[in-house]
């Protein structure tokens, strides 16, 4: 009994040497695992549908090739069509920057030429000065950022080529990858981490497919929208009003910023026009658009989803909020099934 003890001790310790080793090195190399991460995200997100067509009779590679097929024949189309039509407007958006920033400095100067001669005691000047001239320095830094981010998008485009041919490989192997894993666990483990799994993965996967398709569906419907009234950077409104729709409650309002100040800065009618486009879409978009698709994907209150979304943005910006309801509705389930289980 003592050695047999003694063995699931040194037995344990080696795994936990191995994770270790293993955590140590994948840390040091964490540069160039990007593009393993996007092609297990991949290969996650398409599986269901590869699965799908390989229970029609198809064999688990042309499964594959007719789901990647599909995905190349959108992909083409969208760099075809889509893709320089945004860098068009991307450049134009560049070249009048300064003209914008022109424009926005008037505005400001008329404010403050207008508090100035309310009467205002001197100290409440002086803190409306300090403020707009804050202001105006975040603005200056914010736009600098989103320049900088649209240029470094450029160093994505090895991520596209590559991450799409790994997820190939993990999509034609993803059968014995799970296995591989099941067995990884002890056995006296293996029940109940096989369900906790089947869980997690169908919050996530109901998240992304249904976000993903809404956003889809906002992004277009703004776009076009946009595109009817003869608003210009039609469609980069509908790529950044589709992306922050990703996020609740406040993805839409943050995405409607860009297009209503661009609008104001056009005129003042094209900011009513703007505004009933994006009013249009969101009612669209809650009444119809989600009940359909969405449902109650998560299962968290609104309480909760509010406060995943603000500390996801405190702790890491966009990303966070991005990805804090997904996180916080594998919390919930990890946290359920743990609680049911002790209790």
């Amino acid at each position: 009994m003592e050695m047999l003890q003694r063995a699931k001790f040194w037995r344990i310790t080696l795994f936990v040497l191995v994770f270790a080793a293993g955590l140590l090195v994948l840390w040091n190399v964490r540069g160039i695992l990007t593009p393993f991460f996007l092609a297990f995200f991949l290969a996650y997100l398409f599986n269901p549908a590869v699965s799908a067509v390989n229970r029609r009779g198809f064999s688990r590679g042309i499964s594959i090739a007719l789901v990647y097929l599909i995905l190349a024949l959108v992909l083409g189309s969208l760099i075809l069509f889509g893709i320089p039509e945004t860098f068009k407007e991307l450049n134009r958006f560049a070249e009048s920057l300064p003209r914008y920033a022109g424009e926005v400095q008037s505005v400001l100067d008329r404010l403050q030429a207008g508090y100035q001669q309310a009467g205002l005691p001197p100290g409440v000047i002086k803190t409306i000065d300090s403020n707009l001239a804050m202001g105006q320095d975040w603005l200056a830094d914010k736009l600098q950022d989103l320049i900088n981010s649209l240029i470094s998008l450029v160093t994505l485009l090895p991520l596209v080529i590559l991450s799409p041919i790994l997820s190939i490989y993990l999509l034609y192997d993803w059968e014995r990858l799970k296995e591989g894993l099941k067995r990884a666990v002890p056995s006296s483990w293996r029940g109940n981490a096989i369900h906790l799994g089947q869980e997690v993965s169908l919050v996530i996967r109901k998240f992304l497919r249904g976000n993903l398709t809404v956003a889809v569906i906002v992004g277009a419907l703004v776009g076009l929208g946009m595109k009817l009234i003869h608003m210009d950077y039609a469609l980069l409104i509908g790529v950044i009003s589709g992306v922050f729709d990703l996020i609740p409650y406040f993805g839409p309002v943050i995405g409607a910023i860009p297009a209503l100040a661009l609008a104001l800065l056009k005129s003042k009618s094209m900011a009513l026009w703007t505004l009933a486009v994006i009013f249009v879409v969101q009612q669209v978009e809650s009444n119809i658009i989600q009940p359909k698709i969405m449902g109650d994907s998560i299962g968290l209150h609104p309480l909760v989803i509010v406060f995943a979304l603000l500390a996801g943005g405190d702790l890491f910006g966009f990303w966070g909020m991005l990805l804090a309801v997904p996180a916080a509705g594998v919390i919930r389930v990890v946290f359920k099934y743990v609680y049911l289980k002790l209790v």
